[in-house]
């Protein structure tokens, strides 16, 4: 169970670039889309609002991974403490 809840962890954060490179590619109107369209109008300021969303969002999927962890696998707190 430990290494399932490290993968999902790790996946997480991976999903969220996946996410945001399918979107340069392929949309006009998601995050990545908007990264990219004020990136070519050199909209530096409004170019920095989805990225610090992203960032929000990926920290917050991460926390609660982490949460959902300590839940199912209460023993792996201890082993880190102990390092």
């Amino acid at each position: 169970m430990p290494f399932i809840t490290s993968g999902v962890r790790l996946a997480v954060g991976r999903a969220v670039v996946g996410m945001v490179v399918g979107e340069f590619f392929t949309s006009i109107s998601g995050l990545g889309g908007l990264i990219i369209k004020y990136s070519n109008s050199f909209a530096t300021d409004r170019m920095f609002v989805p990225i610090i969303v992203l960032t929000v969002f990926g920290v917050v999927l991460t926390e609660l991974v982490k949460v959902f962890e300590r839940k199912v696998v209460p023993w792996k707190e201890t082993e880190r403490m102990t390092f």
